[in-house]
């Protein structure tokens, strides 16, 4: 579907789609408290808020720590990575090659290339093109239901890690509307991804090949060591052993000559 089906879609009073449904199951704050936090007191639940952009980058990690009781600098973070956002270009091109792989790559393999590799490690680096945003109308909408969620969280009486203002949206970001991308700019982000993926191709072929020397080598040892006559008794007695009782005799004193020697 389209953006702008899908917000039409989320917007619905009835909520009457599947895609209505799932989406206000996973992100209406009220409801969600309400299941998690079942019977407790409400000072017994902990509403850990997202700071807005620009705030501290260790803002949100410090928060969390503070409601576990855990001082911040005794965990030291494993990565430096970020999570940015894709833009409208990206976005675009993404959606469509999604189209164009959908039952075709396996899900482990999509996660691998085009998740992490292409989105992760090469999309949204450097991105400086226009941010996914909404309109005006839906953005007023938004807002709207944030500040009745806000006013309903502060009526409860939940124990708030942060600003409960920060449910609250920030400014809008400007409209550019990702049914309708500039296609210059869609072509530029694809030569971006493809030239990566080709790199990539080219790193992994060469792995590929260093593999298949690697196993050439080994196979090779494996072949000289058949040929050796004491080998070529072993396995004539290993074959022979089930039927005839000389052959079985003569494979248990090798074996037992084979221990003898390894102590």
């Amino acid at each position: 579907m389209t953006y702008g089906e899908f917000l039409d879609q989320i917007r619905d009073p009835d909520r009457a789609s599947t895609l209505a449904s799932w989406f206000w199951g996973v992100q209406e704050v009220p409801d969600i408290l309400d299941r998690w936090g079942g019977s407790l007191p409400p000072e017994r639940v902990h509403v850990v808020t997202v700071p807005h952009p620009g705030a501290p980058r260790d803002l949100l990690w410090e928060r969390f720590m503070g409601v576990l009781g855990i001082e911040p600098t005794s965990l030291v973070e494993g990565t430096d990575r970020e999570n940015p956002s894709l833009g409208v270009p990206e976005t675009a091109l993404l959606r469509r090659l999604n189209a164009r792989l959908k039952d075709v790559v396996p899900n482990e393999r999509y996660r691998q290339f085009v998740r992490e590799y292409l989105v992760h490690q090469t999309l949204s680096r450097g991105q400086t093109s226009a941010r996914l945003s909404v309109p005006p109308d839906v953005f007023a909408w938004a807002d709207e239901l944030s500040r009745s969620w806000r006013d309903n969280l502060v009526a409860r009486g939940y124990d708030v890690v942060g600003d409960l203002d920060e449910l609250v949206p920030a400014a809008p970001l400007p409209w550019v509307d990702p049914d309708r991308p500039d296609e210059t700019e869609v072509a530029e982000v694809g030569l971006k991804g493809l030239e990566a993926m080709v790199r990539e191709a080219a790193r992994l072929r060469d792995v590929e090949i260093e593999l298949h020397e690697v196993i050439g080598n080994l196979q090779e040892g494996i072949a000289r060591f058949e040929r050796r006559p004491t080998e070529r008794v072993k396995r004539r007695l290993v074959r022979e052993a089930g039927t005839n009782p000389v052959a079985k005799a003569g494979l248990g004193a090798y074996r037992a000559l084979l221990g003898k020697n390894s102590r």
